[in-house]
């Protein structure tokens, strides 16, 4: 692929199914990003996979976690 026809088919996604992603697809998604360039070969990115009970977990945590007085916006 031409990096004039990946910035053309780039896509933003604003929703997402239910259905849960297999394991294995997201081991594998993780292991090829690994491969992607950073400036000066630093690769300073962490990454953490959260699911099932840990992600309700999370989600409930997070929807409670902010004072209810922060103004907020919708960013498109």
């Amino acid at each position: 692929m031409k990096v004039s026809e990946a910035v053309l088919s780039r896509k933003t996604t604003r929703a997402f199914l239910k259905k849960p992603v297999r394991n294995e697809l997201i081991k594998s998604l993780l292991k090829k990003s690994s491969r992607a360039a950073s400036g000066g070969n630093l690769q300073p990115w962490r990454a953490f996979v959260i699911n099932n009970e840990t992600m309700k977990s999370f989600l409930d945590f997070q929807k409670n976690w902010t004072d209810q007085e922060v103004p907020s916006y919708a960013v498109y």
